[in-house]
C-alpha cells in the first residue's frame, strides 16, 4: 500500500462567508462542495487539490503563530512573477499586508487570512517547461508555424512557462461586446457574431490551460441568457450564423436547436470557472437533473454529460451517473472504441483527458492505453495531428489541425506519454 497523491489542506475559521469572501472573491477559487449542517466549504485548487475551510464559531481565539501547528499553506500563481505580481497588487489594494521574499530561482509573497492563518503564494522558476523529445518538438514546430495565436497561447501557457492573461488577451480578439465570444473560435462557424458554440470554446480553451476567470465566465453568462430557451436549453447557434460560411454538418440547421445536452457542456466550464450568475445558477439545476435522467445517444453529448456530472454532481450522485452514462457511450453515435482510428468521432480520451479525470472509473485501463498509443502513432510527418472531417475552408482545416494538436500534446503530457 502506498500513498497516491496529496488530497486536501484543511484550515478552521471564524467566519465561513468572510472566509469564502478570502478564498473564493479575493483569491478567486471556485466553491467545489458545501456541508452547511457541518459549517464547510471546499474550494477546489487547481485541477485536482482542495482546500476545505470549517466555521468554528465567531468567538474562537485568533491563530496562535507560537503554538505548534500548521505554518502556512501555500499555492503556486500561473504567469510566473508577473502572475505574483499582479496577485500581490490585487491583494495590497483589498488592503492586505504582503510580504515578499526573494527565494533566488523564484519569489513568494507572504500575507494572512482574516483568521491568522498565514498563506504563500508563489511563482515556479523562472525557466522553460518544454517537453523534450521527437515528436513533442515537432508538434512544437507545427504549432509555431500553422496555429492560432490563440491555440499558441494556450500551448504557451501549458508547457512553456506563459502567462495565462497571453491567452485572456488572445480570446479578445474573439470577443463581442455582448459577452459573447465569436469569429470563427470554433473554426467550423465562420460567423462573427457571438454564439453559445463559440462561447463555450472560450472557456473551455481557458480551462485547458488552467487559466480561472470567474468575472469573464459570470460575462458570458449575460450573453448565454440572452440566447438560452426558458428552461436554459441552448442552441450551438442561432440561425443568422449560417449566412457565413460553415461546415457542411452545421448547414442543416440541426445546431440551431436549444437542448440541454449543449447546456451541460457550457454549464461544466462555468463551474470549473467559479460562475455565480444567477443564470449558471439555474442552469446548473437543470442539468444536474438531465443528465441524472436522460437517455442520450450522441458521442458529443454524452461528452457534455460527463464533464456536467463531474463538475456539477458528487458522492453517490457522481459515481452512479457516471456509470448510468458509461452504459449509454458504447453504441452511440460518434463514438470511436476502436483503433486504429480512422474516422472522425470521439474517443474515450475526450472523455478521460487526464488520469484524474472522474471518468477514468469508468473506463478500463487497457482502452485508455491502446488509445494513447495511437493517438502518438497519428502524428503527421510535418508534426501535427490529422482531421477526420471537412471543415469549410483549407484555412479552417489549418485552423483545426493547430487546435488538435496542442489537444493532443495537452493529452498525452497529461499521461505521461510525451
Amino acid at each position: 500500500m502506498s500513498v497516491e497523491r496529496f488530497g486536501h489542506a484543511a484550515i478552521r475559521v471564524r467566519d465561513l462567508a468572510v472566509a469564502e469572501s478570502f478564498y473564493g472573491s479575493l483569491l478567486g477559487f471556485p466553491v467545489a462542495h458545501r456541508w452547511p449542517a457541518d459549517h464547510e466549504v471546499m474550494f477546489q485548487v487547481g485541477k485536482s487539490d482542495e482546500l476545505l475551510v470549517q466555521a468554528v464559531g465567531a468567538g474562537a481565539p485568533m491563530v496562535d503563530p507560537t503554538l505548534p501547528g500548521l505554518h502556512h499553506i501555500a499555492f503556486v500563481v500561473a504567469g510566473g512573477a508577473a502572475g505574483l505580481d499582479r496577485m500581490r497588487a490585487r491583494l495590497e489594494q483589498n488592503g492586505i499586508a504582503c510580504r515578499l521574499l526573494d527565494h533566488g530561482e523564484h519569489r513568494s509573497v507572504y500575507f494572512h487570512d482574516p483568521d491568522g492563518n498565514q498563506v504563500e503564494l508563489y511563482h515556479t522558476p523562472e525557466r522553460s517547461r518544454i517537453v523534450s523529445g521527437t515528436a513533442f518538438e515537432r508538434a512544437r514546430g507545427f504549432i509555431f508555424a500553422n496555429a492560432r495565436r490563440v491555440d499558441r497561447a494556450v500551448y504557451e501557457t501549458v508547457f512553456e512557462a506563459g502567462d495565462g492573461e497571453a491567452l485572456v488577451a488572445a480570446l479578445g480578439a474573439y470577443r463581442n461586446v455582448d459577452g459573447g465570444f465569436g469569429h470563427a473560435l470554433e473554426p467550423d462557424l465562420r460567423t462573427p457574431s457571438s454564439q453559445p458554440l463559440h462561447t463555450e470554446t472560450a472557456l473551455a480553451m481557458l480551462k485547458q490551460a488552467n487559466v480561472r476567470r470567474p468575472d469573464l465566465a459570470d460575462a458570458c453568462c449575460d450573453y448565454l441568457a440572452r440566447v438560452a430557451r426558458s428552461d436554459c436549453a441552448l442552441p450551438a447557434f442561432t440561425l443568422e450564423a449560417l449566412v457565413h460560411p460553415a461546415a457542411a454538418h452545421w448547414q442543416s440547421g440541426f445546431g440551431a436547436q436549444p437542448s440541454l445536452d449543449r447546456t451541460c457542456g457550457v454549464g461544466a466550464s462555468l463551474a470549473w470557472h467559479g460562475a455565480t450568475h444567477p443564470w449558471f445558477e439555474a442552469a446548473r439545476a437543470a442539468c444536474s437533473k438531465h443528465i441524472q435522467s436522460a437517455d442520450i445517444d450522441e458521442a458529443h453529448h454524452l461528452r457534455y454529460a460527463f464533464e456536467a456530472a463531474e463538475g456539477l454532481l458528487d458522492g453517490d450522485a457522481r459515481k452512479l451517473t457516471l456509470v448510468r452514462l458509461r452504459s449509454m457511450l458504447e453504441h452511440a453515435d460518434f463514438f470511436v472504441a476502436e483503433t486504429p482510428v480512422e474516422r472522425y468521432g470521439l474517443t474515450p480520451l475526450q472523455f478521460v483527458p487526464t488520469p484524474h479525470s472522474a471518468a477514468r472509473t469508468v473506463f478500463d485501463d487497457a482502452s485508455i492505453e491502446r488509445h494513447l498509443d495511437d493517438l502518438l502513432a497519428r502524428q503527421s510527418e510535418d508534426g501535427g495531428w490529422p482531421i477526420h472531417f471537412d471543415p469549410p475552408s483549407e484555412a479552417a482545416r489549418t485552423e483545426w489541425r493547430g487546435s488538435w494538436t496542442v489537444d493532443a500534446l495537452v493529452t498525452l503530457h497529461a499521461w505521461g506519454r510525451i
